[in-house]
């Protein structure tokens, strides 16, 4: 069995509420004017008697902003079916010389595979043929397609 490690109480157990209404209060504020770990520190010093190690307070701050950045940062799932359609612009080499061209692209976000079919404009026409090419080719028609994270009704 291995051994069972406990957890010591920290010097900065007792300011870590203040720590944290500090950095609520720079989320109301502009980037730049939030606080740093060194002025936290000094804060904490000046205001409230903290006799601590600046190691700790960082180690504290760094530990509290990672948390807030992996809470903001989750993974999509997508279900089987749906596709996402959209235009977009390359350049190209056409018969060796380089030209401009926008094709049409649809994607299945599940299995993270995709197709596209290349034009020289982007019409309704240049959707409606590039989606029925695509879907004659796959063999079937998604039952939802999303452009620009909107749903799009088509009818074939």
């Amino acid at each position: 069995m291995p051994p069972v490690t406990l957890e010591k109480p920290s010097n900065l157990d007792p300011f870590k509420p203040i720590i944290h209404e500090w950095i609520q209060e720079d989320k109301k504020h502009w980037r730049k004017q939030h606080h740093t770990a060194q002025r936290i520190f000094e804060r904490l010093v000046e205001e409230h008697g903290y006799q601590g190690s600046y190691s700790v307070v960082q180690r504290f701050i760094k530990k509290c902003r990672t948390q807030q950045v992996d809470k903001a940062n989750l993974e999509l799932i997508w279900d089987p079916g749906p596709a996402q359609v959209d235009f977009v612009e390359a350049d190209f080499y056409e018969n060796g010389k380089p030209c401009h061209k926008k094709y049409l692209t649809v994607s299945f976000p599940y299995s993270n595979d995709g197709y596209s079919q290349v034009f020289g404009g982007e019409t309704s026409e240049c959707v409606c043929q590039g989606l029925q090419d695509i879907f004659e080719y796959i063999g079937g028609v998604p039952p939802l397609l999303l452009q620009a994270f909107l749903p799009v009704s088509v009818t074939m």
